[in-house]
Parts: C-alpha cells; sequence; structure tokens
C-alpha cells in the first residue's frame, strides 16, 4: 500500500511532495510532533494510513489545530464512525468478502474441477461521509 502511493507520486512527479513514513508506536508522539509543526507554519498536513487504525490517528491529532486530511484504510465499525464524523475523510476498501468469495471460488476450480484460474480483478471501494451506510 505504502509503495504502491510512493510509486503514484513518483510517477506523476510530484517531487515537491514529502513523505515521512511513521511507525504508529509511542502514542503517535512522532506524527502530533509534526501536525504541530505545520500548524505553526500554517501548512497543511495530508495522512494516508495503510491499516485499520486511521480512526486512532484522527483521534489523536484531533485537539491540533492543523489542516488535515486522512486517508484511511478498511470500513471497520471504528473507522466507518470516525468517517461519519468527519474525522477520516476517506476510507478505501478492498471489499474483504468478495476477496474470500473468490478465493474459494478459485480454491474449487484447481482442485475440484481441474480447471485454469486467471488474475482476478476486484475493484477498490472508495467511502466518504456523503456514500457510506450506517
Amino acid at each position: 500500500r505504502v509503495s504502491g502511493l510512493k510509486q503514484f507520486i513518483n510517477d506523476k512527479k510530484l517531487n515537491d511532495c514529502l513523505i515521512q513514513e511513521i511507525g504508529l508506536n509511542d502514542k503517535f508522539s512522532i506524527l502530533i510532533e509534526e501536525a504541530r509543526k505545520l500548524a505553526f507554519e500554517n501548512q497543511p498536513m495530508h495522512i494516508f494510513v495503510p491499516n485499520s487504525r486511521s480512526n486512532e490517528v484522527g483521534a489523536a491529532l484531533s485537539g491540533i489545530a492543523c489542516q488535515f486530511r486522512i486517508v484511511g484504510f478498511d470500513l471497520v465499525q471504528k473507522n466507518k464512525l470516525a468517517l461519519q464524523d468527519g474525522i477520516i475523510d476517506f476510507i478505501i476498501d478492498q471489499s474483504p468478502v468478495l476477496q474470500g468469495t473468490e478465493a474459494i471460488r478459485s480454491f474449487y476450480k484447481l482442485n475440484v474441477s481441474k480447471e485454469e484460474v486467471g488474475d482476478i480483478n476486484i475493484p477498490l471501494n472508495i467511502f466518504t461521509s456523503e456514500n457510506v451506510m450506517e
């Protein structure tokens, strides 16, 4: 997920983008410090959280007067609520139920029907507060 974002930025020649990978340990202290610096400089902060913890990132930044946008991953209940509350701006979801269904179907084709299985393309879903269901 992170390497795909880096590749996109490289392909689009967005050289002025600063990418800083931050581990989500230490109670987000590094992230909060960076947000405070950007708030002081009146600069926006764009955050991509490549796992289901985007709601925690949003909560950690909620008291900082920094303009930030959060793109999260995985439509788990806590992220869904944070999206509805405006803490997260977007959630990317990989349709885990469809992935599981296709995995079982492919397993059956390969092992029972002895059929060849090609690539399986499953589109991403992008959720905003306007299109997420309660």
